[in-house]
């Protein structure tokens, strides 16, 4: 049976067109923390080149055979909206309904778009006629490197380290992002051709390395004014002032989701019960839980040594990870030390009623960088 459809998404409801053109540039299927699968790429009009994103994964693969066959499409129902990214531009959403046919006796050709913004463009260029997915190459010099921080990688689940950057080419500033074991080939204050780096979007506009990403130092000298100097200052992200508290936790509020290993969807973890196999929401694939990754997060309701509320406090995975591995080497707790592998119900037993734990916390983000159990002897 057809799965109904709201009355948001009807095509009655909104307006819609039909384009047509050449497909480029198509993007991974991504996951947010939404859990709604996307993918994005662009479609070469007669005048214009539009980023179009599509709500519809099952037509990623002939969206992608049409971009590889370089062959004219015509996509029938598209939304156009103004870009979440650049209000000024205009983007197309593709929906379950629409669809992507073949088209025939275009009135103009197929053309390389991934160069529209400049062979080897500036930091302004960018900054100015790029759009969110466009891959560039540049020149630039490493005004400040941020510190490492960990974070779950949305596709895989796992943890990663990245590194916060703000470079420049002198003609502007902007903030990049690179990971892993890029991070130490990269010093401040070194010039680099940073090659194939995304353009990305989250509060403002910045360059993010993807597996396909170069870095390799550049020779060249870059100068560097000082109004581009103060510019720098103002993205450079502001280092985490922890302090350290002692206290107990009140209140929690556990998140384990699993990783589908055939979408990379999110699979809830079921509170009550700590099931061999699991389906997932998305795919519709039944699985072992014994083969899946997991994701784990928590709020916790913290309070000091006296019972006074602190405050709610949200725990990442690392934190609990660390915790967790030491307890399973400490007298009276008989427990795994991948957090991960453990039900949030024995997760609860084991963390509210423990007494005394020291916290590091960063109280202008509310968020736990570390925890430590504090023995009456200590």
């Amino acid at each position: 049976m057809a799965s109904r459809m709201s009355s948001s998404d009807s095509p009655r409801k909104r307006k819609y067109k039909d384009i047509e053109g050449y497909i480029h540039t198509v993007s991974e299927i991504k996951i947010p923390s939404s859990g709604n699968r996307y993918f994005d790429f662009k479609i070469q009009e007669k005048e214009d080149i539009s980023r179009v994103v599509c709500f519809s994964p099952d037509k990623h693969k002939k969206v992608k055979d049409q971009q590889n066959l370089k062959t004219p499409v015509r996509l029938l129902t598209v939304s156009p909206q103004k870009s979440r990214f650049q209000p000024d531009v205009e983007e197309y959403k593709l929906y379950n309904f629409s669809q992507v046919q073949e088209a025939k006796n275009l009135s103009f050709r197929w053309k390389d778009v991934t160069g529209q913004v400049a062979k080897d463009p500036s930091l302004q260029q960018i900054l100015q006629h790029s759009t969110v997915g466009d891959t560039v190459s540049v020149k630039a010099r490493v005004l400040s490197k941020g510190e490492t921080t960990t974070v779950t990688s949305r596709s895989t689940g796992k943890e990663v380290k990245k590194c916060e950057l703000v470079v420049s080419d002198g003609t502007a500033v902007i903030a990049a992002t690179i990971w892993e074991d890029v991070m130490e080939t990269v010093t401040q204050g070194q010039a680099y051709v940073f090659g194939d780096v995304r353009v990305g979007y989250f509060n403002k506009t910045y360059l993010q390395c993807a597996q396909s990403s170069t870095i390799s130092p550049c020779n060249e000298e870059i100068k560097i004014s000082e109004a581009m100097a103060l510019e720098a200052e103002k993205l450079k992200p502001k280092e985490t002032e922890s302090e350290e508290i002692e206290g107990r936790i009140l209140a929690a509020d556990i998140t384990k989701l699993y990783v589908c290993v055939n979408c990379n969807g999110r699979i809830a973890a079921d509170e009550d019960n700590d099931p061999e196999m699991v389906k997932c929401t998305y795919c519709k694939q039944m699985m072992l839980v014994s083969l899946l990754s997991a994701t784990l997060s928590a709020n916790f309701l913290l309070a000091d040594l006296q019972g006074e509320k602190i405050g709610r406090y949200y725990s990442p995975s690392a934190p609990l990870k660390d915790l967790f591995a030491k307890l399973s080497c400490t007298d009276g707790y008989n427990i795994k030390a991948d957090v991960t592998k453990l039900s949030t119900k024995i997760i609860y037993a084991t963390l509210l009623p423990i007494q005394k734990i020291k916290f590091c916390i960063s109280k202008s983000d509310k968020i736990i960088l570390s925890m430590q159990i504090v023995h009456d002897n200590d």
